[in-house]
């Protein structure tokens, strides 16, 4: 019997492996972990606001999942930082998938030369966001528009030679393709109506008023309308990249010619 296996740089397209880097107890894997249980996957996390929490080793993982949650890109008010970019720069080299939620898209932002800086305004709630023109053409099945849930006060810029996916009115930067496998959103589709409530529960001292800032009740109240919409089109996006990944990128295939001549 005769068992075909595709790989994609190291990349193994069945039984994949995902790890998470989880920086708080609210904000974890969310319908990302069903869709992972759906289709076999094995899927493990690190929980880092633990002390003396391990590192996971590249080898152990297929797919790295940066979360969002309370992180300080500066290394002096967040212990961790340093290392964690030191990690994702790792995955990366090894051509492994990486996600970016939110705060964690900052950080591979960051990791791939992109500044992290404050949003032009604080995003919290349920917004509209539009996909590209060079999104719906890597991922065709993408809407116009999508309403998602944002929580967030600082952004990225998109890294040099990525390809901008989204943007709204309050942030010009959404979303992020690079190398046909790093796919970072600044915004939240894990989000189900039990993460809501979690979340909101953390938040609730937080929130301000401002243009883009809702209410915890009216976030609640819009969670049945938008949720099972950012769930399809998440399931969607993350079935779409286990396909994307086997197309090699230009870098991916400069840097292996480079081993070779070595």
């Amino acid at each position: 019997i005769f068992f075909r296996v595709n790989y994609c740089f190291g990349v193994r397209s069945m039984a994949l492996r995902i790890h998470a880097l989880q920086h708080s107890p609210v904000a974890h894997l969310g319908t990302m972990e069903n869709w992972a249980v759906e289709r076999g996957y094995k899927v493990d996390s690190s929980h880092l606001w633990v002390p003396d929490c391990a590192w996971p080793d590249v080898d152990i993982f297929d797919w790295l999942v940066v979360l969002g949650g309370p992180v300080s890109m500066d290394p002096s008010t967040c212990a961790w930082v340093v290392e964690e970019r030191a990690l994702i720069a790792s995955a990366i080299e090894a051509k492994k998938v990486v996600i970016g939620i939110s705060s964690g898209a900052q950080l591979v932002a960051s990791t791939l030369g992109g500044r992290v800086k404050k949003a032009p305004y604080e995003e919290i709630g349920f917004f509209p966001i539009d996909f590209t023109k060079e999104a719906r053409n890597v991922f065709p099945f993408l809407p116009n528009q999508l309403t998602a849930m944002h929580g967030h006060v600082d952004t990225f810029d998109v890294p040099l030679g990525a390809v901008s996916l989204a943007t709204s009115a309050a942030c010009p930067h959404q979303a992020f393709l690079a190398r046909n496998r790093i796919l970072c959103l600044q915004f939240h589709l894990e989000w189900d109506e039990d993460h809501s409530h979690e979340a909101l529960e953390a938040l609730a001292d937080t929130i301000t008023r401002g243009p883009y800032v809702q209410s915890v009740s009216t976030i609640l109240k819009a969670k049945e309308i938008y949720c099972p919409e950012m769930k399809q089109v998440l399931f969607q996006l993350l079935d779409a990249m286990v396909e994307q990944c086997k197309v090699p990128c230009p870098e991916d295939i400069e840097e292996e010619e480079e081993e070779k001549d070595e």
